[in-house]
């Protein structure tokens, strides 16, 4: 006899806050390449989003989705640039598949029409997109340098040019590419409010541009544009700094639309000039900036630039030249705890725990003061800190208030010494943590404070040291980026919408790859380093997209390194010393076998002949259990246990011994392991952890996998928040249906918790799943979107459509 009760939510939950049920369909939330109205679409076949306001009783049978130049031609049904025809589908997402030709700098309009089982029909409001430059495209501007120095440039570069618009501007758009940071102006207002741009691609083969409105920027008359470039130093972790890269090289342009039809571009050419910035990398590594070389007014019309030099025209940097749609990075203001003063002219500031990015500060100085930022972890306590990067701003030659702020830089630190030498009053400090500049998509907590807080760790890890678009989550100088964003993926994808930043990252991969098949290594700090990536680093290209896939049903970064994965694997075949076995261990090998895995499942849902690679699947797990396992005994012969849990969790253990292996994982998993691991490289032992602790909550053993991670050898903060969420919150996406179109609702009451909760927007809305421990039992409440279903798991299973739920469990 079923043992709980289910009825629909009358009155919400007073710990969480769910939509109100409602009749009204309507379509939500319609995004372009994943991102609202965008301007920078610079591909023939973009991709649509869409989801449904309702959380209950609506259920997608088809759709048709149609793009036209202009919303009155969408309203008379006239579809003048594309249209998808009537698909049968429940998917929330299409492609423009035919690859149409479409202009640069162009308005395109589109709306979704739907109807569901019953023939009701809903139509989505309209929405735009806007292109950027097209493939093949006429561009007048080249590219630009500071001739002063092509070779590498330790002081900032400021470039301007001035223009004179006659007609009425009724659209304007600003191009901006460039390989180091820079600051851009038109008539002396900045634009964009992005910090250290542009994303960082690791490959000689790509660059990438921005796309600025700036209509509301233009005046008739004369007009300014400056950009001021500099070195982008960063603060590697290892006490020295690493420039980004030091030539300020740029291309940028404006093209005008005029309300007589015309266009008119200001282009990058021989009439830009250019002059030294007041930012200087000195011989020690630190960072002057000297206002005596700040030239006042130059950032607007008028200014006399006649003592400037012309530019130098550059060749093209990479041979492609790619619109940026990952998000850009942001401040958030840190203010300082306290302040400690030892004279007049010093000061420490301390706020409060280190925080990644730079700091804004403001102070009255004599004219001429030279005004020293020392930044770092290490505080004596008794007023100086042992070792830090240094600024060293230099006032002009007035007595003023002046207001600093390091744009360029990129820092890790807790106390800012500040010091001078000449007296200094008023002065106001404040860090700026830099994070990147992504929703978040996914939590999960429970009444455990440590487990709470492990999950507030893995947010400030994942945002604060994803850096220049580069998914990093760890600051091992050993480790590479490639397998940081490994084991971190499934946790990005769940907590935070970064389908574009794993997807940038892939292209990386992909434009790294050699002639041979090898794949270079990506390094933290923007280290370029061409070692060839290891087999727990190359995983990524594999694991990356298809975990993109489970989480949103979106196969094209598989179709993007399909050809990529080939390759290497064929590499790995030419060079192995042993039949179907990597030189490496129990641990490496299982991953070379999921590879393979990978592989086949990206094959498959391409629609491509995958025999091949599902043969070699067979061959390698046969030669790892010849090599490894013993049959009589029942395991796997000296082999760390972490090789044990990933042959376990990958299904390599013949299937009589599957139960005999997991338990012994279970009854070692919580040993003592110190004299195990300092044989093993950081990588192995965090991926080592990462599969013990899914293989105990594959197994269903969670309250040993809760001793697991309250232990000494625990994964790292973000496994154990996808943990958290998928099952003690119980929110688990499956990977026959995508996209969570159908997932499973099954979260695990430990007697240890009195509530758990998981949340994750999936692309078809928001799915909740609470638990609480009431006095007759234990009170559920779940929540599935519109257009989606589950697979409820508590005392029984059922099927479920969209709705909100709750479930009172008696027995637990």
């Amino acid at each position: 006899m079923t043992n709980y009760v289910r009825f629909p939510l009358a009155a919400v939950v007073a710990c969480m806050v769910f939509i109100s049920c409602n009749n009204n369909v309507d379509i939500v939330d319609m995004r372009c390449e994943y991102l609202d109205n965008p301007i920078q679409i610079d591909i023939t076949n973009p991709r649509f989003q869409w989801r449904y306001s309702a959380n209950k009783g609506f259920c997608q049978q088809s759709y048709v989705l149609e793009v036209a130049t202009g919303v009155n031609l969408l309203k008379k049904g006239k579809a003048d640039v594309w249209s998808s025809g009537v698909i049968e589908s429940g998917d929330c997402h299409t492609e423009m598949y035919d690859n149409v030709p479409l202009m640069s700098m162009t308005d395109f309009y589109w709306r979704v029409t739907a109807r569901d089982s019953n023939g009701r029909k809903v139509v989505s409001p309209v929405a735009h997109f806007e292109t950027a430059k097209m493939e093949g495209d006429y561009w007048r501007s080249v590219w630009i340098a500071d001739s002063s120095n092509l070779e590498s440039n330790t002081i900032s570069s400021n470039f301007r040019r001035e223009f004179s618009v006659t007609k009425e501007v009724t659209h304007a758009l600003l191009f901006m590419s460039g390989i180091t940071s820079y600051k851009i102006y038109i008539n002396g207002k900045t634009v964009g409010n992005s910090f250290l741009n542009f994303a960082f691609a690791d490959n000689p083969k790509q660059v990438y541009y921005e796309t600025y409105d700036i209509t509301d920027r233009i005046v008739q008359g004369k007009n300014a544009i400056a950009v001021i470039m500099g070195n982008s130093l960063l603060d590697n972790g290892k006490g020295s700094r690493v420039s980004r890269n030091p030539k300020h090289q740029m291309l940028c342009g404006i093209i005008m639309e005029n309300a007589d039809g015309t266009r008119e571009q200001v282009p990058c050419d021989e009439k830009w000039k250019f002059s030294n910035g007041y930012v200087t990398n000195d011989k020690d590594g630190d960072m002057v900036y000297d206002l005596h070389n700040d030239h006042n007014g130059w950032m607007l019309p008028y200014f006399d630039d006649s003592k400037w030099e012309r530019v130098t025209e550059m060749d093209n940097p990479a041979p492609s030249i790619k619109s940026q749609l990952v998000p850009p990075m942001k401040e958030q203001i840190v203010k300082a705890l306290d302040s400690t003063s030892t004279d007049s002219n010093t000061g420490i500031y301390d706020l409060g725990s280190e925080i990644i990015g730079t700091y804004s500060m403001s102070f009255k100085a004599s004219k001429g003061a030279s005004i020293s930022v020392t930044l770092s972890n290490d505080y004596d306590g008794e007023g100086h800190l042992k070792s830090g990067m240094k600024d060293i701003f230099v006032a002009d030659a007035s007595d003023s208030l002046y207001t600093f702020h390091p744009y360029m830089n990129f820092r890790r630190y807790r106390y800012a010494e500040i010091s001078s030498d000449k007296s200094i009053s008023d002065v106001s400090f404040s860090g700026e943590r830099i994070r990147l500049n992504l929703a978040r998509t996914g939590f999960s907590c429970c009444s455990d404070s440590v487990l709470n807080d492990i999950c507030r760790q893995a947010d400030k890890n994942y945002v604060n040291l994803t850096t220049y678009s580069f998914p990093e989550n760890h600051t091992g100088c050993d480790e590479s980026n490639l397998f940081n964003s490994s084991i971190d993926a499934d946790y990005g994808l769940m907590a935070y919408d970064a389908i574009l930043l794993y997807e940038n990252f892939v292209k990386d991969i992909i434009n790294n790859q050699n002639p041979d098949g090898s794949i270079d290594n990506l390094f933290p700090g923007m280290l370029r380093q061409c070692l060839p990536a290891g087999i727990l680093d190359a995983v990524a290209a594999f694991h990356i997209p298809c975990s993109i896939y489970t989480f949103y049903g979106d196969s094209r970064c598989m179709s993007d390194v399909l050809r990529t994965c080939r390759r290497y694997l064929a590499y790995m075949e030419k060079n192995m010393e042993h039949d179907f076995l990597v030189d490496g261990n129990l641990l490496e090998n299982c991953v070379y076998y999921y590879d393979y895995s990978c592989i086949c499942k990206m094959s498959e849902v391409l629609g491509k002949d995958y025999s091949f690679f599902e043969s070699r699947m067979k061959n390698i797990r046969n030669a790892i259990n010849a090599k490894w396992f013993d049959a009589e005994k029942g395991g796997y012969e000296n082999s760390s246990l972490y090789g044990v849990a990933a042959a376990w969790l990958l299904g390599l253990v013949p299937e009589r011994h599957r139960k005999q292996v997991g338990k012994h994982i279970a009854e070692n998993a919580n040993m003592d392991r110190t004299a195990l691991e300092m044989r093993m490289s950081s990588k192995q032992k965090r991926l080592g952890r990462f599969m013990v602790l899914n293989s105990l909550a594959m197994q269903g053993l969670n309250e040993e996998a809760l001793e697991y991670v309250h232990g000494p050898d625990a994964p790292e903060a973000s496994v154990i928040e996808t943990w958290m969420c998928k099952y003690l919150g119980g929110i688990r996406p499956e990977e026959k249906n995508p996209g969570f179109s159908h997932f499973t609702i099954k979260p695990y009451f430990s007697p240890s918790l009195t509530y758990a909760s998981g949340w994750h927007k999936t692309p078809y809305g928001n799915v909740r799943c609470f638990w609480k421990r009431e006095e007759n039992g234990i009170k559920m409440v779940v929540e599935i979107p519109a257009n989606s279903s589950a697979t409820v798991v508590t005392n029984d299973m059922e099927e479920m459509g969209s709705g909100v739920y709750t479930f009172t469990l008696k027995g637990q």
